[in-house]
């Protein structure tokens, strides 16, 4: 056997440590050690080849058809719903599942060389002197590999009352004991963790039901009759067969979230909701790539293998438009997500939210031992996604607080989204999307009449925003009144020619921390309109730590000039903070740099005056844990599919730079204001300088680095620090500061 192959799959350690396959010193009643007979089989899987056929999108509206070939049609749902037809996005589901009745029409699964395979056997009463334990393991024994139509001759020991497991495609040998855990905390506890490449190596497990008796002559019974244990897949098997040809579009990624954490053996085997909906037991971070993908992110078969997340139904959704979030039983319901983006403007993106289950409508569930497959298409251009943003809530824009605009070009804003939509549960806000009075206009800009905006179309609520063939950077804001007096939500146009998607050499750096996180960084400052060593405008935007809104910097390279601005804040304004939340007042005023109060407990922040530690936000960048970070969050001031750099690992994004402290002549070259990095490729980094803490002012442009993290580190936050000297990829700042920022890819 491979060595790989046996280092992949493996139990939690809890369960199998320590482990050997002696034969056990105690027995069962007076039981004793017999070779045994068992035979075994994979579960039969109902294949009943359901499609869809429509002649052409109007036939299909007009008359929807299902055509199958199978004695079990209840097991299968495909909905192409008459409103579907016409959508850009067409889905299509099919589900196979282990069938028991005999009769049905099915595929058996022979021939399959199984390996890791265990028979493990639980007493149902095992008395030890005076104690009695329910469910003793009293044998775990090793095969190794084994073929379907073969029988496996374990050695176990004789007795009644007996519960027989086998698993294959496991745990290697010499990780399975007779004394480390019971009948059940086996059933309660034990997990797969290893990776799954394909159908051939998904984890099985069976077992003999009822109580089993073991007899002298090695014969195995169960209620009287010699049984045969029939094996499950404990994964779920996900496809999604996509077509994407959406005119003028390019396919960025394709994920599925919400992926349960442990793919249990046997835990969960009863109804829903399992397993319990939390971050611990529902991985929910970044998304999950396909164990299976046809290369770069194209047209193909995508193919998940994960544990069950039975969630529920929904029998209110009758319509596939509707399957969705705010339909969803819970929020940790398993969806795959498709993003593109506009192959010229990269951050204007879409994404179509497929959730899974049974059908295109009311099932949310995802079970052992069945196939998933979505048929997907998405075509069209961008005008017919606009179109259905309004209608088909599985297509939204990707919307965030930044925006990539081509000088000279146009795109359309989503101004209904809030920053990229997330929850904003905690903040104390709650955040309307009400457009019937609202207008758009310009707050600031670096040069007059960079960008203009349009009327906002309150069906689709999306607005248009128009460039300049000059490079620079804008805020523009959505007020509640056409007086335009108070600010709903504001925006960063960053107008530019760069494609942070692009291919080319050096439109990204690759950076791997000391934890072995990769991180794929912009080659250049967020808001940098340019790279040019030596050129005032490689320096980019300030942000203080949390907030979504930038601030300009110095007009020089080395120099502390505020800039001259254009539009209704021709200048930025700062101002101590006042309130014990000023969360709202920061979304009511982007231009106003809040400079903090040195507090005992909470040090500089714009966020609170209170001296309470507890009065801080540590989530507001999605890096409150430096394990790993949650979502992007609705106050990421980065652009769509980016994000602020959070800790993972338990170790700055930074920390392969070197320790806190190190010289900068020893990890990097400091010329040009700024340094080149020697110990990894990442491109020059500007010290563009800071604004302060205690007054919001400029300080320091030319001779210090300062770059957020997304992570705090209790009333501070993490930062990339660097001067002339002195290089801390790991400093703690007052979280008032304004910094730069790098973004990274999501």
């Amino acid at each position: 056997m491979k060595k790989s192959t046996i280092q992949a799959f493996i139990l939690a350690a809890a369960l199998f440590a320590a482990c050997t396959t002696d034969e056990p010193k105690e027995v069962v009643s007076g039981g004793h050690p017999v070779e045994v007979s068992l035979s075994f089989a994979l579960a039969e899987v109902d294949d009943p080849q359901v499609t869809v056929e429509a002649a052409n999108p109007s036939e299909a509206a007009s008359s929807p058809s299902k055509t199958a070939s199978t004695s079990t049609p209840a097991q299968v749902e495909v909905l192409l719903q008459a409103s579907e037809a016409s959508s850009p996005l067409k889905v299509g589901y099919v589900t196979r599942h282990t069938t028991t009745p005999t009769g049905n029409v099915a595929h058996l699964r022979t021939g399959t060389s199984l390996s890791n395979v265990w028979v493990l056997q639980f007493d149902s009463t095992l008395t030890t002197g005076a104690t009695t334990t329910a469910g003793a393991c009293v044998a775990a024994k090793y095969i190794g590999t084994a073929t379907t139509g073969d029988n496996l001759n374990p050695t176990l020991l004789t007795g009644t009352g007996q519960v027989i497991y086998v698993i294959a495609n496991g745990p290697a040998a010499g990780t399975i004991n007779t004394g480390t855990y019971t009948l059940s905390t086996f059933q309660s506890s034990a997990y797969f963790s290893g990776s799954i490449t394909g159908d051939d190596n998904v984890p099985y497990i069976g077992r003999i039901e009822g109580g089993t008796t073991i007899e002298e002559n090695g014969e195995v019974t169960a209620s009287g009759a010699i049984p045969t244990i029939t094996l499950y897949r404990i994964a779920a098997k996900i496809s999604l067969n996509l077509s994407f040809n959406v005119t003028g579009y390019t396919l960025l990624s394709v994920k599925l979230y919400n992926k349960p954490t442990y793919m249990y053996y046997l835990n969960g085997a009863s109804s829903s909701p399992f397993p319990t909906g939390s971050t611990t037991t529902i991985t929910t971070l970044d998304g999950t790539t396909a164990n299976v993908v046809p290369g770069t992110p194209a047209s193909g078969t995508y193919v998940w293998y994960t544990g069950e997340n039975k969630r529920g139904t929904n029998a209110t959704v009758t319509d596939p438009y509707d399957k969705y979030s705010a339909n969803a039983p819970d929020d940790f319901c398993s969806y795959i997500v498709i993003t593109a983006a506009n192959s010229v403007n990269t951050t204007k993106q879409y994404s179509y939210t497929l959730y899974l289950g049974e059908n295109g409508t009311s099932d949310f569930n995802v079970k052992r031992n069945w196939d998933y497959t979505l048929d997907v298409s998405i075509s069209g251009d961008e005008s017919t996604q606009d179109a259905y943003v309004a209608t088909d809530n599985r297509i939204a824009p990707v919307a965030a607080n930044s925006y990539i605009v081509t000088p000279s070009t146009s795109i359309s804003l989503p101004v209904g989204i809030k920053g990229n939509g997330g929850d904003v549960a905690g903040t104390g806000l709650s955040i309307s999307n009400d457009l019937s009075t609202a207008s758009l206009g310009v707050l600031w800009q670096t040069a007059d009449g960079l960008v203009t905006v349009g009327a906002i179309n309150t069906t689709t609520k999306m607005a248009t925003i128009t460039a300049s063939a000059t490079p620079g950077n804008a805020v523009i804001a959505l007020y509640s009144d056409a007086g335009q007096t108070t600010i709903l939500w504001s925006w960063h146009i960053w107008v530019t020619d760069y494609n942070p998607f692009s291919s080319a050499a050096n439109t990204t750096y690759t950076i791997t921390n000391t934890a072995s996180a990769s991180y794929t960084f912009m080659d250049r400052n967020l808001g940098a309109t340019n790279i040019t060593v030596g050129d005032v405008g490689i320096k980019g935007l300030m942000y203080q730590w949390g907030r979504k809104d930038p601030f300009p910097g110095s007009t020089t390279i080395d120099g502390l000039i505020e800039p001259t601005l254009y539009g209704a804040k021709t200048v930025v304004t700062k101002t101590p903070v006042a309130a014990s939340n000023n969360l709202a007042n920061s979304i009511l005023n982007p231009a106003t740099v809040y400079y903090g109060i040195n507090n005992a407990n909470t040090g500089y922040d714009w966020y609170t005056n209170v001296n309470d530690r507890s009065s801080q936000n540590d989530a507001l960048w999605g890096g409150a844990s430096t394990s790993a970070p949650t979502d992007k969050t609705i106050f990421d001031p980065c652009p769509a599919g980016w994000r602020v750099a959070a800790w993972r690992g338990g170790a700055s994004p930074w920390s392969a730079i070197g320790a806190n402290g190190v010289a900068t002549s020893n990890v990097g070259s400091f010329a040009n204001f700024g340094v080149t990095w020697s110990v990894i490729s990442a491109g020059f980094w500007p010290a563009a300088g800071y604004r302060s803490t205690s007054s919001g002012a400029l300080d320091g442009v030319g001779s210090n680095g300062t770059y957020w993290s997304a992570s705090p580190n209790g009333s501070f936050g993490y930062s990339l620090t660097f001067d002339s000297y002195t290089v801390y990829p790991s400093y703690n700042s007052y979280r008032a500061n304004g910094f730069s920022v790098r973004c990274v890819q999501e």
